[in-house]
């Protein structure tokens, strides 16, 4: 979908990928041993080695962002400073700081990871995302108990009242006790206010973050 009138969204949740409402992947239908991540990046036929270097968190963010793009005037290989990009999580990096954790909590083992430390931020997972689609706009990740349906709402409409931005990619992204959720969607200045007030914006994330079975 690329009707910019109409939001894109993508969400992964319960080891269900849906898009615009569309079951596209589902875990127990490809068990292959492999962890559900990379079975969703080998069924979506994607080629980003860069993937496979990356923490649970990016690759969750980053898998959301190729299916939620296919089709949008951001999946071309144009430099992108016009598009801002919103997140949200509860456990930010915390994952990665628990992997991290165990490289350097035993005196006899002491060995850090460069390159698990590199993922302690969960800023990296946005920029992760920037870097795939080169995304030089406004970015930011909140850290929340929940989405903040009324501060994203916020947040994006000053983003595009102030000029910053001419479309925004948005939602929640989070990993933690081996479990991926994204919800990702997409809005452009020319119809975000025709499209939404704060009441409607908050109705389209709650009816589109969920799995949905088609």
């Amino acid at each position: 979908m690329n009707d910019k009138m109409t939001p894109s969204y993508c969400c992964i949740t319960g080891g269900t990928v849906t898009v615009n409402g569309k079951r596209v992947f589902t875990a127990e239908n490809s068990d292959t041993g492999e962890p559900l991540l990379t079975r969703i990046y080998r069924s979506a036929s994607l080629s980003y080695p860069k993937f496979f270097k990356m923490d649970n968190l990016s690759k969750t963010g980053y898998l959301a962002a190729e299916y939620l793009l296919r089709g949008t005037p951001v999946d071309t290989p144009e430099i992108k400073p016009d598009v801002a990009v919103v997140l949200m999580n509860s456990h930010a990096s915390l994952d990665t700081d628990t992997s991290f954790q165990e490289t350097i909590s035993n005196p006899l083992e002491y060995f850090p990871s460069p390159s698990i430390f590199v993922y302690t931020l969960p800023n990296i997972m946005l920029g992760e995302i920037c870097i795939r689609f080169k995304i030089t706009g406004e970015g930011i990740v909140f850290i929340s108990g929940e989405i903040d349906n009324d501060l994203i709402y916020h947040y994006i409409a000053a983003l595009f009242n102030e000029g910053k931005c001419d479309s925004c990619i948005f939602g929640w992204v989070d990993f933690y006790a081996d479990t991926p959720e994204a919800f990702l969607a997409i809005v452009y200045k020319e119809s975000f206010n025709a499209a939404f007030d704060n009441g409607a914006f908050s109705r389209f994330v709650n009816d589109s973050f969920k799995p949905i079975i088609s």
